[in-house]
């Protein structure tokens, strides 16, 4: 493995100084008024495109466009970083998954095996290429969505699908809790349904025959249009999905949900979690173990974990 472009990030983390990461600044980060002493920048490159295996070999700092083009030459795609600007180590790194999460899952699921660097400087690996690795703990999902506190990763290998013959958006107006429930259950592997209270946006992914057939027999009066776009400046939460429909309903209009997923958008900048004494118990003993000096990425606000 070559490691000429991770000379420097260890050096400056053997250093004892601070580090922080820096890429594209494409997503927003919790941050501190702490400034790292240092920064650095992650190697780049596709390594391992294996279609047949539908694993993926990438470093940190390739940019999403980058992954997609390489992928799009086989039909496939990564599900989280498939679209966008920003690096691939960015987009896990904050660990979002997107508006697909309903049909495609977490993108903490795409981790296969993460390569990084722990608060020693030392080189570490946890999880491996192949699908069916199961042994030991899954450190790869701990690391996504950690904002590079607990190391800094450099290589991943990624689990790919095939995209979809077509996507389709459709919206229908739609008040009642009840109703978007019936949606919810009346269509075959809905990739994303979201939900302000006033009308729901549906996504539907497959061959387009299926897609029409399932739109036909639907009794809601949907109507084809483009993806939706959450506002970047909305902050993200997650309640229990059992939880959605009152708090859509209190709040109709202010609001986006994702539909049996529990993730709620709402306006405003990012904020501290809902104090939870367990929660932040485990944060504090994760840090403890992987970074216990505070000297990665510093600048990370660890009370929003």
């Amino acid at each position: 493995m070559d490691l000429s472009g991770l000379d420097p990030i260890i050096e400056a983390i053997r250093s004892g100084v601070s580090v922080g990461v820096r890429g594209t600044r494409s997503r927003t980060v919790p941050i501190t008024g702490v400034q790292p002493d240092t920064w650095v920048g992650a190697p780049v490159g596709v390594i391992d495109f294996q279609p047949d295996e539908m694993t993926v070999r990438v470093r940190a700092g390739t940019s999403i466009a980058e992954l997609s083009s390489e992928l799009g030459t086989r039909g496939q795609f990564v599900h989280g970083i498939d679209s966008g600007v920003g690096t691939v180590g960015g987009a896990l790194a904050c660990g979002r998954s997107g508006l697909h999460r309903l049909g495609r899952g977490s993108i903490r699921d795409v981790a296969l095996e993460v390569r990084l660097i722990d608060h020693r400087g030392n080189l570490v690996k946890a999880g491996g290429p192949t699908v069916k690795n199961v042994s030991g703990f899954d450190l790869c999902r701990l690391f996504v969505g950690s904002f590079g506190v607990l190391g800094f990763a450099h290589e991943f290998v990624l689990r790919t699908r095939p995209r979809p013959l077509a996507e389709c958006w459709f919206v229908a107006p739609v008040s009642e809790a009840e109703e978007v429930a019936r949606i919810q259950r009346g269509f075959y592997r809905p990739s994303s349904i979201l939900w302000d209270g006033r009308e729901v946006h549906l996504c539907l992914t497959g061959h387009p025959s299926d897609i029409d057939a399932q739109i036909a027999g639907s009794r809601f009066s949907w109507q084809p249009v483009g993806a939706p776009e959450v506002p970047t400046d909305w902050r993200q939460g997650t309640v229990r999905p059992a939880d959605v429909a009152s708090i859509v309903e209190r709040e109709a209009g202010r609001v986006i949900a994702q539909v049996g997923t529990g993730t709620i958008h709402r306006p405003g900048p990012s904020a501290r979690r809902e104090e939870q004494p367990e929660r932040r118990g485990i944060v504090h003993r994760l840090l403890a173990e992987f970074n216990p000096r505070r000297l990665l990425n510093p600048h990370v606000d660890t009370e929003s974990l």
